[in-house]
């Protein structure tokens, strides 16, 4: 489900969830996790990230150049315990791409970088990946809504670093051109925007610890602007 839907399918979930059940939630952002451990426990919830596919959705149409993978672990971070060792196996038996992490959450934190990159930029400036693989305003602003990501991230016991930020736009630069990240899909499909889980997240947490975030506070007043456009 989308972001809009995560409470309902919790509900509808409730009766699903059992002493040996493992919850994985492929939602962009950091808000998820917090939801599903709220609503199951945190004993429940392993961390995701889905990270370096490229996948358009047009209707009931998938297409993709680049598949991509699942990246899990525990919401901890310290070794890969037996039972992520076990699920790894099991999605990789069923042909799901999977790796494990003793660290998610760096991994979360960096892909929360990523998205409030590249998913807002491309919706604001109406282009694709390769609207931000190229010098141009659209990949400055890009790299300067995912540094505030960078400087908030200590302020929550992360650590995210130049290097970080290099690897991830190394991801952003071996993906599909023409392909485009779903808060963009959602804008031309006339359909509420993730926004609150990129920028609105960022904003809260800017606030809550003092820092400003300018770039973001653009991003998601452009962001709300086009999605009241495209009601119309």
């Amino acid at each position: 489900v989308k972001y809009g839907g995560l409470a309902e399918a919790i509900a509808a979930a409730r009766g699903q969830v059992g002493e040996n059940t493992l919850i994985l939630s492929a939602l962009n952002g950091i808000a998820s996790e917090v939801l599903l451990s709220e609503a199951f426990g945190r004993d429940k919830v392993l961390y995701c990230v889905a990270q370096g596919m490229d996948a358009v959705k047009v209707g009931n149409q998938l297409t993709y150049s680049t598949r991509g993978f699942i990246r899990i672990g525990e919401q901890t971070a310290g070794r890969v315990t037996p039972r992520v060792e076990a699920l790894a196996d099991f999605l990789l038996a069923h042909g799901m791409p999977c790796q494990v992490s003793g660290d998610m959450p760096h991994h979360l934190w960096g892909k929360l970088m990523l998205n409030v990159g590249v998913n807002q930029a491309v919706a604001v400036f109406q282009g694709d990946y390769g609207t931000i693989q190229k010098p141009g305003r659209p990949r400055e602003v890009m790299i300067a809504a995912m540094r505030e990501v960078m400087a908030l991230a200590p302020y929550e016991g992360v650590t995210l670093t130049e290097d970080d930020l290099t690897y991830w736009l190394g991801v952003l630069d071996t993906l599909g051109a023409a392909g485009k990240p779903s808060l963009r899909q959602d804008l031309e499909a006339g359909r509420p925007t993730e926004v609150e889980l990129f920028s609105g997240t960022i904003r809260q947490l800017g606030q809550k610890h003092a820092i400003p975030t300018p770039v973001n506070d653009w991003l998601y007043a452009e962001i709300k602007r086009l999605e009241n456009t495209a009601a119309l």
